[in-house]
Parts: C-alpha cells; structure tokens; sequence
C-alpha cells in the first residue's frame, strides 16, 4: 500500500493553488503543515475541502475508509491522510456553497423575508410563511 501522506513536493508545488481563490501556493514549504493558510484569501489549507480524497458523495465526504469523520470540512484538521489536491479549486464552487448556505438559512428564517431568495421567479413579493415551506425545501433540493 502507497503511503498517501508522501508525494512529489516538485510536482505538487508547481500546481498547486488554493481551493478557495485559486491562488498559486508556490511559495508555502511542502508538505502543507496544519496551521498553514492561503496567501491572497487567508484560509487554512489543511481541510477536508483541499484534500485528494473528499468527495462528497462518499458517506463522511471522504474516500479514506480508515479517516475519522471531520464534521467542518472547511476548518484545519488533524487528520493523518491528508493530501492536497492540486484540482481542488473549482471557480463556480464556493458561489454554489454560498448560494446553498443562502437558501438553506432562508428556508428556515434566518435571513429577512424580503431578499431574492424569498421572492418568486416572477418577481411578485413572496410570501414566506408555513404554506410554501415544503416548495422551498423542495427546491434546495432539486438538481
């Protein structure tokens, strides 16, 4: 068995970016250390989001079977199968998880009902309230 904590620094320092911005991490010492952050945008790199084996359609979002669960896959971590992808960083990514997180905290009436969100395609006020509460759960969910 391939020892997934070894790679070729050379290889991996010249493509790897940041998952979040993109940004090139040329210049950070190989392997990633737990503590160490992005450059341009200041997020920690050692998470589950920036790793070779999440995945989110595998049960605890990673393709490590031996991994403990890791409940915030956006915050450092300890875990010892960590691999940075240098694929992580996806433009349309974090504007879909920002979005998601929007309509998710709109459905259960954390942001004000009279945001984009809350309002229907045809652009009418919408009426938020127990009636349309499963459409809205519906929606989050189709795609």
């Amino acid at each position: 068995m391939q020892d997934i904590r070894s790679y070729d620094p050379a290889v991996m320092n010249n493509h790897l970016s940041c998952y979040r911005c993109g940004h090139s991490l040329r210049t950070l010492p190989l392997p990633l250390g737990r503590r160490d952050e992005c450059p341009n945008c200041v997020v920690e790199l050692h998470v589950c989001l920036m790793c070779q084996m999440y995945d989110p359609r595998e049960p605890n979002e990673c393709t490590e079977e031996d991994a403990l669960e890791v409940m915030d896959k956006e915050h450092a971590n300890f875990c010892d199968y960590y691999k940075p992808n240098p694929d992580a960083y996806s433009p349309g990514f974090m504007e879909a998880h920002t979005q998601a997180g929007s309509k998710l905290a709109a459905l259960f009436g954390d942001i004000p009902p009279d945001t984009a969100a809350d309002k229907p395609a045809n652009g009418a006020p919408g009426k938020v309230g127990e009636d349309d509460t499963l459409s809205r759960a519906e929606d989050l969910f189709k795609s």
